[in-house]
């Protein structure tokens, strides 16, 4: 879309390092914000039908709760979910710019969306809290009034409770559907082949690895949605609590609901990473996989003993090793993303240095010692004159140049695949006078060893 083209602007190789660090801190705080608050919604929504079968106060009172887990206040959304969402999409519009997908269209309509997730989830938990929030601290009374007003209040109340759960279902769906269009945007963006202008909806959504990823990332919410319920009413809110049953019940329950979903989504991860296109993985990849699964293990123990001890003291570290397996998730999926985008943005920093080059020209003179300077800090990395090392020796690469220099300038420019024997050449986001230059002291330096 033109409007989109136009909120492109030039970035060099610094600053696209800088935004690609600022894209895993934006999805960090993100997917953890968001997928809790889609687990305490589903949970609430959950408690709230009990309460209304079983008219039993206790279902009421867990469904304000889980509500009030990480919703507690209306400037939050916008600081940890709607400012890092639109972080997220600008920078994948300067990063991927120019490879025509359609990935940022989906990402601008799950925007939207989230927006409307936002405002119904927040709809949903004002009027629960006008109808059950006396129960958060008042809960006592239901059980001790002989004539039972506090259960009647309870009764009538959830008599109009119809268009609170039915505004929370909308509220979940939307955020269930955003969820899953940016975890597909986000596992899609690591494999180039699928970057394709005739990206449809359906091929998004139903790739496998896309679908592991959103299951993973709702795992691993849901995780953490329990872990930190029971962090906020044992250890922060512990005084309030006067019925030991409900301390008891929430302490079990969502430590019950924390052990299940670690399981699922360590597993998920592993499938994960099995399903990631090998040419968008690195060693970096399996050990992150390597750290997830012990980080995953320790704090799958923690919980273990924490079921088994009703004092919950471990709980903190359980959160703390969620925390870091969420940062995990998110981390492989943007080095999966920065090998894949190794030669768009390396195109995009070229073209942003020969801008440069053209507003700052350097003078004749000190381009001699720049071509020195550039073939000591990027070709000795890979090259060697007689000797193979990652790339090919000078020797044998110069000989076909010796009467076309034009031509081994434009290599330089824009590598491409020439000897299977080898790994592609990265592009080096050198300026035409910068490659002019490394190549006219190469020619300086080894010209007279060629034979």
């Amino acid at each position: 879309m033109e409007f989109i083209d136009k909120l492109v602007l030039p970035q060099s190789a610094d600053r696209i390092v800088l935004l690609k660090n600022l894209l895993i801190l934006g999805q960090v705080i993100f997917f953890i914000f968001s997928g809790t608050l889609l687990a305490s919604a589903i949970l609430s929504r959950s408690f709230l039908r009990k309460g209304q079968k079983s008219g039993n106060g206790i279902f009421y009172r867990l469904s304000v709760d889980f509500i009030d887990l990480i919703a507690t206040n209306k400037l939050l959304p916008i600081g940890l979910g709607i400012v890092p969402m639109l972080g997220i999409v600008m920078i994948y519009i300067q990063l991927m710019h120019g490879t025509g997908t359609k990935l940022i269209e989906y990402m601008l309509f799950a925007s939207g969306l989230y927006v409307l997730a936002i405002f119904f989830i927040y709809v949903y938990r004002s009027d629960l809290l006008k109808k059950f929030g006396f129960l958060s601290t008042d809960y006592e009374d239901v059980d001790n009034h002989d004539d039972k007003v506090s259960q009647l209040t309870i009764d009538n109340k959830a008599k109009s409770s119809f268009i609170a759960e039915a505004i929370g279902f909308l509220g979940v769906i939307s955020l269930v559907v955003t969820i899953r269009i940016f975890s597909a945007c986000i596992f899609i963006s690591g494999d180039p082949a699928s970057w394709s202008t005739d990206l449809s909806v359906w091929s998004l959504v139903l790739s496998p690895g896309s679908l592991i990823l959103f299951l993973n990332l709702i795992t691993i919410s849901f995780a953490l949605a329990g872990i930190s319920t029971i962090i906020k009413l044992v250890f922060w809110d512990r005084n309030h609590i006067i019925d030991m049953n409900y301390f008891t019940y929430i302490g079990n329950f969502n430590t019950t609901i924390s052990l299940i979903f670690s399981y699922i989504s360590t597993f998920l991860f592993f499938l994960n990473t099995v399903l990631t296109p090998a040419a968008s993985q690195s060693t970096i990849s399996y050990i992150i996989l390597a750290s997830t699964l012990c980080i995953s293990l320790i704090y799958i123990l923690l919980l273990q003993y924490n079921k088994e001890d009703y004092s919950f003291k471990l709980s903190p570290y359980a959160f703390y090793g969620i925390l870091i397996v969420f940062f995990l998730v998110v981390f492989k999926e943007n080095d999966a993303f920065g090998l894949a985008s190794r030669k768009n943005t390396g195109e995009m920093a070229a073209s942003y240095l020969q801008l440069e080059e053209t507003l700052h020209p350097a003078p004749l003179g000190e381009m001699g010692e720049k071509g020195k300077e550039i073939y000591n800090m990027k070709c000795q990395a890979c090259h060697r004159f007689d000797q193979k090392l990652v790339g090919p020796p000078h020797k044998e690469v110069m000989k076909k140049y010796f009467s076309d220099k034009q031509a081994m300038i434009d290599f330089v420019l824009k590598p491409r695949k020439v000897d299977p024997a080898y790994p592609d050449m990265p592009a080096q986001g050198l300026t035409p006078k910068e490659a002019k230059a490394v190549v006219e002291f190469m020619f300086k330096e080894f010209g007279s060893k060629i034979q």
